[in-house]
Order: C-alpha cells, then structure tokens, then sequence
C-alpha cells in the first residue's frame, strides 16, 4: 500500500489538474495511476481515476462516458467549477457522424435513467409512491411532470419551483437536480 504522503501527493495532483481542467494531463494520470493500482485501496483508487475520467471526458472512448454516466455521475458535484454540459459537447465535437453523437446521447440518457445512485437526501414522492432519491428517479419524476419529449426552458423552470418534490429538498440539491435535467434535456436533442 502507498503511504499516507504519497497518496496525498498523488491527490493533490489530480486536484491541480481537475482545477487546471487539463486533459491532457489527466490521460497522462490516468495512463500513470493504472500502473500502482496494486498499492492503493480499491475505493480510493475508482475515486481518483473516475474524477480524472471525467476531466477527460472528450478523449475517452463512449464505452468509459456510459459507465460513468451509469455508476459515477454524482461525483460531478464533487468537482470545482466542472462543466459536464461543455464537456459533452466537445466529445460530441469529436465524433464525426451525426449518427454516432445521437448514439452516444441515447446511451448516455439511458445510463442516466438507470443510475441508482442518491443525488438528493429526501425520499421522492411518484404516483403516490415513495422512492429512494436516486438519479433514475428524479428523472422519473421529471418525466411524470413534463413528458418524455424535448422540453422547453420554461416547462423545465415550472417543474424546478413548482414540483412538490422539488420543494422538499434545499438550495444545493435543487442545484444538482437542475445540472442533472440540462444534461438530460442535452441528451434528448438530435444532432442532426
């Protein structure tokens, strides 16, 4: 295992380069922390790479963005001043086809759709039942209010001051939910 100074040197590491917003650099990291995976705890070790994974995120192969859509997109909010919204849209720079950019969003809406992790702490209130407040719910609510087609800015505005739901839950988990339906709402337009 490595000691406690150099996984506080490799952390800080990945601090400068989530603040730098490097790319780059973080395939540089990612290529590096692959070889000492062996020294460093599993659950430190998925933290450090999924925060430089999302850093890199116009560089990383569809398959990688759908995994962390799917199982990691809350730690988002744990990165300073990151801009999931601007990212996508370089990836989607990236990819050439028009076909392909619609591809990766309809995997990308469907990872977001079964991610089960929590984003907010009170439990969600759908049709008279009570669910966890995970992603895939929250955007289950969100579609038992305004639909499952694109949403106009302002429908998507009434739904974040008027949802009961949305009302139960403080400031910065309105922040997360309203980041989380941009996104969702990016992923429902055709390139084409």
């Amino acid at each position: 295992m490595l000691k406690d100074k150099d996984l506080k040197r490799i952390k800080k590491i990945l601090n400068n380069i989530v603040l730098t917003d490097d790319v780059k650099q973080a395939i540089v990291f990612l290529e590096k922390i692959v070889l000492i995976k062996k020294n460093i705890e599993i659950d430190i070790f998925n933290e450090i790479t999924n925060k430089a994974k999302f850093v890199a995120l116009p560089l990383l192969k569809e398959k990688e963005i759908v995994a962390l859509f799917r199982d990691n997109f809350t730690m988002i909010f744990s990165l300073q001043d990151y801009d999931l919204l601007r990212k996508l849209k370089a990836k989607m720079i990236n990819l050439v086809s028009f076909d392909d950019r619609d591809k990766l969003k309809k995997e990308l809406k469907k990872a977001l759709e079964e991610n089960e992790e929590k984003i907010t702490g009170k439990k969600l209130l759908i049709n008279d039942h009570l669910f966890s407040p995970t992603v895939s719910n929250w955007i289950k609510d969100y579609i038992v209010n305004v639909g499952t087609s694109s949403v106009e800015k302002i429908k998507q505005i009434q739904y974040l001051t008027h949802s009961e739901n949305i009302k139960k839950i403080n400031k910065e988990e309105k922040e997360k939910i309203k980041i989380l339906l941009e996104i969702y709402e990016y992923l429902k337009l055709s390139s084409k």
